[in-house]
């Protein structure tokens, strides 16, 4: 990955983003706080690099490409 290519925070509660690889997917970024009311996680990309463009590609959560929430059960957050 490029060092000049910083994760940005996650786009919902503003924590720290983390990229992990998955055998089976490849890379992906997700964020890193449990209690996130969205728990967003991009797509699986080949690249480590391509995981932190689409996570970083802009602003607006509802604009990511490949972009997931995952259901977190909470009623009301």
């Amino acid at each position: 990955m490029n060092m000049a290519q910083k994760l940005q925070p996650c786009p919902w509660c503003k924590a720290p983003a983390k990229l992990d690889q998955d055998f089976d997917t490849g890379w992906y970024v997700s964020c890193s706080l449990p209690r996130c009311p969205v728990l967003p996680i991009s797509a699986g990309y080949k690249f480590a690099h391509m995981a932190v463009m689409a996570w970083n590609c802009c602003s607006h959560p509802e604009q990511l490409p490949g972009l997931m929430p995952v259901p977190t059960g909470r009623a009301g957050t």
